[in-house]
């Protein structure tokens, strides 16, 4: 049943049965999230959530080339420009309240990633239960490339990564693919692109069969179909050439994980760069995140680092809330407009930042 056929806002309603379909429908600007969009999300959610016949939300695109490539910084640049903070503080606010309303959402929400999601994009994802990535998946907080900073409830979940990830995909804008975004902590599952609408169908099916009185009944359901959807490492057992490549790609990226674990062991960024000058000339990955490192905004690093040594010990509500103010001050420093400018406005990727 589509409960809602008016696409302007970029959001489409729909139901599988016991299923609530939050569908991100703006396929020409990567489903960038707008005010309007982020608000028709919030009704969305909302409404599954009191609805009793729905005993699953599922956040998808209908585009075949991002889930949500994230904010509409475009529009926040030229709020800025326009020295419009009340827009400014008003969308934020409700950025943020989606992103904690997933968090504390009472039933099971998935999150289907098939394709891109960064920044925004993991605000309505990651909080979620379940985050579940395909080979088409590429994740990213690529804030410090436009002169902002991982926000979304970031300086909550980027420390919290294991291994330190979060330091180096929020300094360095980074991004991870398939099931390398399960292992740095951002994704749960991992399944293939073209089993995407049979793992609808497999949920739908069983959950309709199933009572599910319960949250964790129905989310027990959701996890038994989601492990006999995912993607197999059967290299281990079987011969298989394509899960013998997976299976060695996986243990590449656990070698790179390690690394990369000793470069960012600290909050020291002089430390960090340091450590990477001095590997640089030997490791490619190490050259690729010192570049990364040193054409990012410098205001957007040190904004960064000193959020998440604030938010060290707070609740994500308590971390959203250091984000909208830190994100209204970064909206009044010429970062902000420059680097959007470079990245998304003239797409130069030269911004000339200040010092």
């Amino acid at each position: 049943m589509n409960m809602d056929s008016d696409t302007h806002t970029g959001i489409r309603l729909d139901t599988r049965g016991p299923v609530g379909l939050l569908i991100l429908s703006r396929p020409d600007t990567l489903n960038a999230l707008t005010i309007d969009m982020i608000q028709a999300l919030a009704t969305g959610l909302r409404s599954f959530e009191a609805d009793n016949d729905i005993k699953l939300i599922v956040i998808c695109s209908d585009s075949p080339r991002a889930f949500c490539a994230g904010g509409d910084m475009k529009q926040i640049r030229q709020h800025a420009i326009d020295d419009d903070h009340e827009a400014i503080r008003h969308y934020f606010t409700h950025e943020y309240g989606l992103n904690l309303a997933i968090a504390k959402c009472r039933k099971p929400y998935l999150a289907l990633i098939d394709g891109v999601a960064m920044g925004g994009g993991l605000g309505v994802s990651v909080h979620g239960r379940y985050r579940v990535v395909t080979e088409k998946a590429l994740l990213a907080m690529p804030e410090s490339r436009i002169g902002f900073f991982p926000d979304v409830g970031a300086s909550w979940f980027l420390p919290r990564l294991p291994r330190r990830c979060g330091y180096w995909l929020g300094l360095t804008s980074a991004s991870v693919k398939g099931a390398e975004a399960v292992a740095v902590g951002l994704a749960t599952h991992h399944v293939p692109s073209e089993s995407i609408d049979a793992l609808l169908e497999g949920l739908h099916s069983a959950l309709q069969l199933d009572s599910c009185s319960s949250c964790d009944e129905a989310c027990r359901v959701v996890e038994q179909v989601l492990a006999e959807h995912g993607q197999a490492t059967s290299a281990m057992n079987g011969s298989d050439q394509n899960d013998k490549q997976a299976l060695d790609d996986i243990r590449s990226f656990e070698q790179t994980l390690m690394q990369r674990e000793a470069w960012f062991a600290d909050d020291d960024l002089q430390a960090i760069r340091t450590r990477l000058q001095q590997d640089s000339g030997q490791s490619a990955d190490a050259a690729q995140l010192l570049s990364l490192l040193d054409s990012a905004s410098p205001y957007s690093l040190d904004i960064t680092l000193a959020l998440f040594r604030q938010a060290s010990g707070l609740e994500l509500e308590d971390c959203l809330e250091l984000e909208l103010e830190a994100a209204q001050t970064a909206c009044r420093h010429p970062d902000l407009v420059e680097g959007v400018r470079a990245v998304l406005v003239d797409k130069d990727r030269n911004p000339s930042w200040t010092t």
